[in-house]
Parts: structure tokens; sequence; C-alpha cells
């Protein structure tokens, strides 16, 4: 078989990312231009210049990049003066991601990420910028394993696994979202926080004497309409929030075939993820205290790979809203060693939750003693909002340890799972982790803790090509150890 360039629409895309690149050089040539009065010829041949290399590169990329599906994997050669040859068996893609761009969809084509546990950036093991939609979905189909050669079950899935047998036999499980639902998750997120800061960074670049004439100008308007103003601006942050995460969760649809786990979700840029459900490492159910009160939830699935790097968290997001009584109901059929509900967790005694509430008065005094020297050593003229601020931030730290203290609890629900939760920042997550994924289990306790037998407990998973810990502290020393014999195996 012989090779294939890419479709030519990848060439346009690579151009665009050409002038994107030359755009950076032309911000910093016009900067030291200007700074040292270098405006000459010379400076328009060096952006000139710049340009045509850039337009070049992206040039001889796409004419030296190629691709080969084979039977036993693909072949990606890629490389202007160093050719680098990449071989990846279908076996050992762990995730495939499929984006499409509105742009893509009137070619039919697509960019796919291929990723597998060897790789050592995050930007996947091979990218194909521009495919026919054919390409992926010969490369799904390969990589689905030959019911022949599956290895037996493990530990997790024996208890319920189907009494039909294997994935060959499985049917296809479908779930899209619920359009009210995700209405409500658009408007009850923090997504409006991150524009209202840039707003505020932005303002701050303004020079002072274009601030000094708008205040003065607001100065000289009726209170009210100030009001409408900040009423305005906000209202506009939380439309752009809002139609951001629509259109990013717009027709989300979770499938199960076989092995893999497939999400589909985007309006502008359709993705679609697929990842093999034997590389699920923990299942988290995530709730900010807002949703909670409004009885919604998230689920997100730690992988071993990068396929979630585009995800809220780097996690794979595999239910973006949804009932919180039925988010197990739901994820059931999906992963297989879930349990059926949500149970009663063993929680941080009642004794030991003022040590989470004084751990965070004590931080936001740390933070308060910092932001108040800072003020009045440089800002002197900003001293009295920061000692206002300074004096909310204790009781935002008492709020904030009382709720993680309430939220903090495990279970040992079976011999091979296990449930935690945490409570951070006014956001609650439970974990789902099966014993054959946890990576190691630690025990710590401190001189001062010794005497009232209390324990910090951390299990550590897989998440990428990282780690993600998650810890419950102050438990009492039985809880934390009963948690490692049961990891252990011991009787």
């Amino acid at each position: 078989m012989k090779p294939k360039h890419l479709a030519p629409m990848a060439l346009l895309m690579m151009t665009g990312h050409a002038l994107r690149n030359w755009f950076r050089w032309l911000v910093l040539v016009l900067i030291v231009a200007t700074t040292r009065n270098w405006w000459n010829r010379w400076v328009v041949l060096t952006i000139l210049g710049l340009l045509g290399y850039e337009l070049i590169r992206a040039g001889l990329r796409y004419w030296r990049f190629t691709y080969l599906l084979a039977a036993t994997g693909i072949t990606v050669t890629s490389g202007i003066f160093q050719r680098k040859v990449r071989h990846i068996p279908y076996s050992r893609v762990q995730t495939l991601q499929r984006q499409q761009w509105f742009f893509l969809r009137p070619f039919q084509l697509e960019s796919l990420t291929i990723e597998t546990a060897g790789q050592e950036t995050d930007k996947g093991e091979a990218s194909l910028l521009a495919v026919p939609l054919s390409v992926g979905d010969q490369i799904e189909q390969l990589r689905q394993p030959d019911p022949a050669t599956l290895p037996a079950a493990s530990p997790t899935d024996v208890s319920s696994a189907p009494a039909n047998g294997g994935a060959n036999n499985q049917a296809d499980t479908d779930y899209q979202i619920d359009s009210h639902d995700l209405n409500l998750y658009a408007l009850s997120s923090f997504g409006v926080m991150p524009i209202i800061l840039g707003l505020l960074y932005l303002t701050e670049k303004i020079p002072d004497n274009v601030q000094h004439e708008a205040m003065s100008y607001l100065a000289h308007l009726a209170v009210l309409v100030v009001l409408s103003l900040v009423a305005f601006g906000i209202g506009i942050s939380l439309l752009l929030s809002y139609l951001g995460i629509i259109s990013r969760y717009y027709q989300f649809e979770l499938t199960r075939h076989g092995q893999t786990l497939t999400t589909k979700r985007g309006y502008f840029k359709r993705i679609t993820t697929s990842v093999k459900s034997a590389h699920v490492q923990a299942i988290r159910i995530k709730q900010t205290v807002l949703r909670q009160w409004l009885h919604l939830a998230t689920v997100q699935a730690l992988v071993a790979s990068n396929a979630a790097e585009q995800e809220d968290d780097a996690d794979l997001v595999l239910l973006p809203v949804l009932p919180e009584a039925d988010a197990l109901k739901v994820m059931k059929p999906f992963v297989a060693w879930l349990p059926n509900s949500v149970p009663a967790l063993d929680p941080v005694p009642a004794a030991n939750r003022w040590l989470y509430i004084r751990n965070g008065i004590l931080l936001y005094l740390l933070v308060d003693a910092v932001l108040l020297v800072a003020a009045w050593q440089f800002a002197p003229q900003y001293l009295k909002a920061v000692s206002l601020v300074a004096a909310i931030l204790p009781v935002v730290g008492f709020f904030q340890g009382r709720y993680a203290s309430r939220a903090a609890g495990l279970l040992i629900l079976s011999p091979q799972l296990v449930v935690l939760q945490t409570g951070r920042l006014f956001a609650r997550q439970l974990f789902f982790v099966p014993r054959p994924a946890i990576q190691s289990v630690t025990l710590s306790q401190s001189i001062w803790m010794r005497p009232q037998h209390r324990m910090h407990l951390a299990v550590n998973v897989r998440q990428g090509d990282g780690n993600e810990e998650i810890e419950v502290r102050y438990l009492q020393e039985a809880t934390a150890l009963a948690l490692r014999k049961w990891y252990l195996h011991e009787a």
C-alpha cells in the first residue's frame, strides 16, 4: 500500500497555524523597532522574511507528512529535514479523539489524535490534521480486540459481568443529554468568573488618564445608570459563559460498544473521544455547592491516557450533567463495576471536624498577612480596601473548612471497590475506585495526631501520564488502617 498525504484542507490549517506564529514574531519585531527607534526598510524586510519562512515551513510540513493504515497498525511519517517514522499497533491505541470543526463538515473531513501509553507529551502519539471520516472509522474497527483473544475478565468485572458473555454479545448502550438539565448546568456554572477577572485585568492595563476621564464621566451619571452599566456587563459575561457551555456540550452523547466508551459533543467543533473501558481508573461524581442545591451532578472518568486534555479538570467527562439521584443508575450499563446506588459513607468523626475549620481559618489569616504587608509597602492607597477583604477571608475559611469536613468520608464497599469523598473550594467529589487501579495507599500521622489516634489517608490512582491523589484527612486511625489492610489483602 502507498502512504497517503493529508487532505488539502490540512495545508490551509497549517497555514493558519503559521500565520499565528508569524503574528507573534510580528509583535516582537514591532516592540523592538518601537523601543529602539529602528524604523527602516530592514524592519519591513525582516517581517516579510519571517512571513515567508513560516509559510514555506507550513508547505514543507504538509508535503513531507504521510500516513499509512496497515493491517496491524498505523504508520505516520513526518519531519522536514529529519524524518520521523512512527508505527503504532492498533492494540496500543488507548484513546482516539476525533475533532471536526464546522468548516471541515462540508468536506467530510476531521482531525484525529491517537494516544498510547508510551507517549511522552500531552499532544498525543500521532495527530492527523485533516483526513476523511473513513480513516477514523477504520481505526476504530481495527482497534477492537478479537473476542477469541480477549483476556480473562478482571476481578472488578466478575461479579457484575452480563450473563450472556463478552463484548461481542453485549448490546450497545446509549445516553443523550437532556436539554433542560444542560440549561441548568450552564446557568449554574462559575465559568463567568474567569471572564469577569479577565475584564478586571484589562481594566488595570488602561492608562491612568483614560481611567480618570472615565471615572469623571461616570460620576456625573445617575446612580441608576451606573448600576445598569454594571448589570449589563455582568449579564454579557453570564451570557458568554452560558453560550460557551451550551456549544461545548451540544448534543452530548455517550455510547458503549463492546469494550469501548465513546463520547460525542460540540457545536462549532464536534469532538468524538473513544477510550477502552479497561483504561478507566476511577469514576468521579462532582458537584459544586450550587449544583448540590439543584441536585445536579457531573460524572467524570480518570483514564490512563491524556484523552481528557481538553476537558474540564483534565478528566474525561462521561456525563456533563444529570439528576444526582440518577447518576449511578445511568452509568451502570457503561461501567459495570459501579454500584447501583450511592452508599452512605463513614464520615470524618464529628470530634475531628473542627480541625478542617481551624486549617481553613489559619490559611486565610496567612493570606491576610501577605496582602496587608504588600498593600502597606507598595500600595498604601488601597490599604482600607485590602483590610476589608482581609476581614472577610477568615469567615470564608470557616465555612470552607466546615463544608470540607462534612463532605469527607469513605467506605469499603466490596473486596474490589472503595468509595471516597472529599470537599474542596465548595465542591464535593465522590470517587469510586477499584482496588486493582490503586497505585498506592499512603498513611500519615504527625506526633500531635498520634495521641488522638488520627490519621491522614491518601489513595493514588493513575490520571493521564500523572497521578491523582485522593486524600481524606483526620480519619480515625482504625478506619485508615482498615483500608490499608483491605488494599494489601490482609486477612
